[in-house]
């Protein structure tokens, strides 16, 4: 009765303590690894617990009897989901583990010792760079994991390093706006008001809602942003609309001149949604309905 249950698609779980043999175990867990999270943990062998780890997205590591938790075992686990970084013992959190770990999962940094961050983060860098050009996931990828390194950076407050990595983010990413925010805040740190400035009306202009990949206060990209740039004269406005064509949605509109509008939409065409209407002329509406 319970076995044909099991081959009926029944979870272990819902059959009785009582009805569990060895035997019937030993058939769940052929049918369903995952049900190894309800077995009898005597009934776990190396090849069950080999055979557990390498299914992707399921973190079993964390029901795994200690005495069977080996190097090679958290090696395998995190490398089909690094986020199971976070149920490898601390002692054996090694460089190769994290490392592996980062690079499928780049949330896994969280369970990274502190001291061990950077590293591995470059280890991950150097390793994709080794790998070739690749194709357009693994440019992003690449993009993710300066990113990455820049966040690590900001928490070591290193913030010229983590201007470097932002930096070089930007050159991969699709969505760059958390690049941008890495940038706003360490230009910030340094004490670079204007640049900080426009980076933080980059970030807002292209995210309003901005939330960034790890815990930070927001709470200053516009106040900020929108004071720096009304102190700022309009040769420095220009300059950075060079560069920051987004930075005109934090502009004052009584303080944008034609100059700035044609400045900010020839670096980047996204720049008319901040146009005022009145410098509206007939070239830029034809182009905003394109």
């Amino acid at each position: 009765m319970s076995e044909r249950a099991l081959r009926a698609g029944v979870s272990l779980y819902k059959i009785p303590l009582w009805l569990r043999t060895p035997e019937l175990e030993a058939l769940a867990l052929q049918l369903d690894i995952s049900d190894i999270r309800t077995v009898r943990k005597q009934g776990i062998t190396a090849d069950i617990a080999a055979r557990a780890v390498r299914e992707r997205h399921s973190a079993l590591l964390e029901y795994i009897p200690a005495h069977l938790v080996t190097p090679a075992l958290c090696l395998a686990s995190v490398q089909h989901g690094g986020d199971t970084l976070a149920f490898v013992p601390p002692a054996l959190r090694s460089i190769d583990v994290c490392t592996a770990a980062v690079a499928q999962d780049v949330g896994a940094i969280y369970w990274v010792p502190d001291g061990m961050k950077e590293d591995i983060c470059t280890r991950v860098i150097e390793a994709g760079l080794a790998a070739g050009a690749g194709d357009e996931w693994t440019r992003k990828l690449r993009g993710r994991h300066y990113a990455l390194r820049a966040w690590v950076r900001v928490w070591n407050e290193d913030y010229a390093g983590a201007i470097g990595d932002a930096t070089l983010a930007l050159d991969y990413l699709e969505f760059p706006v958390n690049a941008h925010f890495l940038l706003a805040l360490s230009y910030r740190a340094l004490g670079r008001a204007f640049d900080s400035a426009l980076e933080a009306a980059t970030v807002l202009a292209i995210d309003r809602g901005f939330e960034p990949d790890w815990t930070a206060d927001t709470t200053w990209l516009a106040p900020e942003a929108k004071a720096t740039l009304s102190a700022a004269d309009d040769e420095a406005l220009l300059r950075g609309l060079r560069t920051h064509p987004l930075a005109l949605s934090k502009i004052a509109q009584r303080r944008i001149t034609q100059a700035m509008v044609d400045v900010a939409v020839a670096a980047s065409p996204d720049a008319l949604a901040f146009v005022p209407k009145k410098l509206m002329t007939a070239e830029l509406q034809a182009l905003a309905t394109r």
